[in-house]
């Protein structure tokens, strides 16, 4: 799991030669950290093939407010793919549903 900043969003995210999976976090939300352990299910699962990082949208709030309301769409997930979003999830997910979308984007073409 990448851990994103400023200094590595664009390298990490929107330049990267694989799709990207970027979590929207908060510390100390409870849909949060109830997703943790999913996404790290999931994470593995797909090495190699999608790269998975997380944002602390409270510490770094200049960078999630571009993407997400901070106030109201945490946790969220955004999918990158050749630096562009194809996709997102908003709240908690199963690893099922999970699964189901990055296949999805793992075969869609440019």
């Amino acid at each position: 799991m990448i851990e994103l900043n400023p200094q590595n969003f664009g390298k990490e995210v929107l330049k990267s030669k694989q799709p990207v999976a970027v979590e929207f976090y908060v510390s100390y939300s409870g849909p949060c950290i109830e997703l943790a352990p999913i996404i790290k299910v999931v994470e593995k699962k797909y090495a190699g093939k999608m790269n998975f990082a997380r944002l602390d949208s409270e510490k770094y709030a200049e960078i999630a407010a571009k993407y997400i309301n901070v106030d109201t769409e945490i946790p969220s997930i955004i999918f990158f793919k050749d630096g562009e979003e194809v996709d997102r999830v908003l709240g908690s997910y199963s690893e099922y549903a999970l699964n189901a979308k990055i296949d999805n984007i793992l075969v869609m073409k440019k």
